[in-house]
């Protein structure tokens, strides 16, 4: 029976409390004193803010809230509001518009207050301190399966019950598939997307992230749940299947065996989490060429006509006929979530146009810069020699190697090495701004010069299909680089 009459009387239910309850004495404390605070309010106006503190020796104060506001404040409220000038004169010469300031109500004494009432109050506060603890406790769950049951649905998505306690939201969006359909009653695993809110849901569960699937396969394969197998990579086509690259660093362990189970038990328990989904498992070897050939498969392998490699990208380029019949979407999105690259796929028609467009540029800067004629400028790019820099930075061995006679590396190293000179000095006269620039190098820059785009704020003002007309690059890159500009432009403008 609550009783109100001394200190003791707050310290005593408080340490009753928190051992019947399994809660910390803070989290009942705090619970008292807003049950107190709550059924003291008929005592006050309506408007009224008040606060009750519960100090170490039990002793219970009552206060009241002010805001602080200025003349201005639209909102005032005569019993929870107090001008900054007034507020300074009244409690505190430090107090400052948007301050609170908690004034304690004297000599209030606690024996008037309705024990009923507060009993009721502080039932309702201890179970909302429950649900605290186990939302924090959720908290500490994100990315990690946990089984929930479905209440009901409306237009958006599912309401969810976690612990027959906590509720949250899974919303269609989330779900594995757009055609999944879950049944009311029914417990489902999903993964707490905890940094998102959806439509005020403060808690969101999901069950279309890359840490629902992984969790699945840790569920259901021992090797995968004790780190034996690692899932390194993954991609869904959804409503189709999903892809899951996987490694092992134990020479025993078969990881594509021991993920598809004996007589395919294992994968289809996984493919019931997954809308019955199919799904594929590869072996992840780390070499982006083998990665391709394993993804495509034999039937596409014969029909590859290269593989490129760039910086930014890499170019799968098939025969156009074979293209035709390929799905390409589809093909681009594996390939680029499995190896967790840039991957896009062409008609060896396409590369070639793109190909041509991009030798041109190297073409007419080597006949520039070497003095040579066409044709010789076009032999030294099917060579792989795009710039001057290839000649200067590469050894007469190695060009050698790649079919120059040695008395014309020399001559062409020697005419480079006096290229390079003359491009250094000429970029230094034009006093650029672009040299800051670091994803420029000498060769771009000088291109640029020579084309009429002498500075940062020119280069800004490009567009990727302007700038990949002037430098012989990835569209990606192009952009990348009109991005580096126009923030670099912004601020210093």
């Amino acid at each position: 029976m609550l009783s109100f009459g001394s200190k003791k009387d707050f310290l005593t239910l408080i340490d009753t409390l928190s051992h019947v309850q399994e809660l910390s004495k803070e989290e009942v404390k705090h619970a008292l004193e807003e049950a107190l605070a709550t059924g003291i309010r008929k005592d006050f106006s309506k408007e009224t803010i008040l606060t009750v503190k519960i100090d170490q020796t039990g002793e219970a104060k009552l206060f009241r809230q002010w805001k602080v506001v200025d003349d201005n404040y639209f909102d005032f409220i005569n019993d929870s509001c107090v001008y900054e000038d007034i507020a300074q004169e009244k409690f505190s010469s430090d107090l400052k518009v948007g301050d609170t300031y908690l004034e304690e109500v004297a000599d209030y004494s606690f024996k008037r207050v309705n024990v009923n009432i507060v009993r009721q109050l502080l039932k309702v506060k201890l179970q909302e301190a429950h649900k605290n603890r186990l939302k924090d406790s959720l908290s500490h769950k994100k990315g990690q399966l946990i089984s929930v049951n479905i209440k009901r649905f409306d237009r958006d998505g599912y309401t969810a019950e976690y612990n027959n306690e906590i509720t949250g939201f899974l919303p269609f969006e989330n779900l594995f598939s757009k055609n999944e359909k879950l049944k009311v009653g029914n417990s489902y695993f999903v993964v707490l997307d905890y940094d998102k809110e959806f439509k005020n849901h403060k808690i969101i569960f999901t069950k279309s992230s890359n840490e629902f699937v992984r969790n699945v396969f840790a569920r259901e394969i021992p090797e995968v749940g004790d780190e034996l197998i690692e899932i390194k990579s993954m991609s869904h086509i959804e409503g189709k299947k999903i892809i899951v690259a996987v490694h092992t660093g134990d020479q025993k362990i078969d990881p594509i065996g021991a993920c598809v189970g004996s007589k395919g038990v294992r994968i289809q328990n996984i493919s019931k989490h997954f809308n019955g989904e199919k799904v594929e498992i590869i072996r992840w070897s780390g070499d982006d060429l083998e990665m391709i050939l394993n993804v495509i498969g034999e039937k596409a392998q014969d029909h590859l006509e290269k593989l490129v490699i760039g910086d930014f990208k890499t170019t799968v380029v098939f025969e156009d006929e074979f293209l035709d019949t390929f799905n390409k979407k589809d093909n681009e999105k594996v390939l680029s979530d499995i190896l967790e690259k840039d991957i896009e796929i062409l008609s060896l028609s396409d590369f070639s146009k793109r190909t041509d467009k991009e030798n041109i540029i190297h073409v007419k800067y080597l006949e520039d810069k070497m003095n040579l004629d066409e044709e010789s400028a076009s032999f030294l790019v099917d060579l792989g020699i795009l710039s001057i820099d290839d000649i200067y930075s590469s050894s007469v061995e190695e060009l050698v190697d790649l079919g120059l006679t040695e008395e014309d590396v020399i001559s062409l190293k020697e005419v480079s090495k006096n290229s390079v000179n003359i491009r250094s000095e000429f970029i230094k006269n034009a006093n650029t701004d672009l040299v800051k620039m670091n994803l420029l190098n000498d060769y771009m820059i000088d291109i640029l010069l020579r084309n009429d785009v002498n500075s940062q704020e020119d280069l800004a003002d490009l567009s990727t299909f302007e700038l990949t007309d002037i430098l012989p690059i990835e569209e990606e890159y192009a952009a990348k680089i009109i991005m580096e500009a126009r923030k670099v432009w912004e601020k210093t403008a």
